[in-house]
C-alpha cells in the first residue's frame, strides 16, 4: 500500500486526486494538507483530517502530491528533501529561478514537475516538438479556454507548449 499525502488537498485537482486514491486498492490517503487560515481546516477528506503543517503529517506518507501555488510546492519540496520523500508537483506558474530551485532538488529525491498529469497532453508536448521542428517556416499561435475559475494564465500547460516550440526552433 502506497501512502499520499495530498498538498492542495481542498482544490479542484486536490479532490481530484483524492477521488482517484479512493478508488485504487494500492493507495492510501495518509494526508491532507491546505493552506494556514483555510476554511477548511479540520475537515475530513477522505478519512483524513485536513491540517495547515505538510511537516505535521510527513511522516505518515510515502509520497506527497502537491497542487498548490509556486511559494508552497517549493516549502513541500524543502520538507520532502528533509525526510527523503519523493514529490510530485502539478503546481504551475513558477518563475525561472524558482522552477531552477525546486529541480535543484532532483539530486537528493525523486521529483516530477509537470504542468499537465495527462499522458495525452504530454504526448502533444512530444508531437508540438516534432512539428515546430519540421514546419519551421510556419507561424505558431497558442489559443486556450478555460473555465472562469482558471487560477493561471497563460496555463502551465500553455507555457510549456510554447517552451516546447521555442527549443524546437530558436
Amino acid at each position: 500500500m502506497i501512502k499520499v499525502i495530498i498538498c492542495g488537498a481542498l482544490g479542484r485537482m486536490g479532490r481530484a486526486v483524492a477521488e482517484e486514491i479512493a478508488e485504487d486498492g494500492e493507495l492510501e490517503l495518509t494526508g491532507a494538507v491546505e493552506s494556514p487560515g483555510h476554511p477548511g481546516l479540520g475537515s475530513l477528506l477522505g478519512g483524513v483530517t485536513v491540517t495547515g503543517r505538510l511537516k505535521e503529517v510527513l511522516p505518515a506518507g510515502d509520497v506527497v502530491v502537491d497542487f498548490t501555488n509556486p511559494g508552497a510546492a517549493l516549502e513541500s519540496i524543502r520538507l520532502c528533501e528533509e525526510t527523503g520523500k519523493p514529490i510530485v508537483i502539478g503546481t504551475t506558474g513558477f518563475t525561472p529561478e524558482q522552477l531552477i530551485s525546486a529541480e535543484r532538488a532532483t539530486g537528493t529525491i525523486p521529483l516530477i514537475i509537470s504542468p499537465n498529469m495527462s499522458a495525452g497532453v504530454n504526448l502533444l508536448f512530444k508531437v508540438t516538438e516534432d512539428v515546430a521542428r519540421t514546419l519551421g517556416d510556419f507561424d505558431v499561435e497558442i489559443v486556450e479556454i478555460h473555465h472562469n475559475r482558471k487560477k493561471d494564465s497563460p496555463s502551465g500547460t500553455a507555457a510549456r507548449l510554447a517552451d516546447v516550440i521555442e527549443k524546437a526552433r530558436p
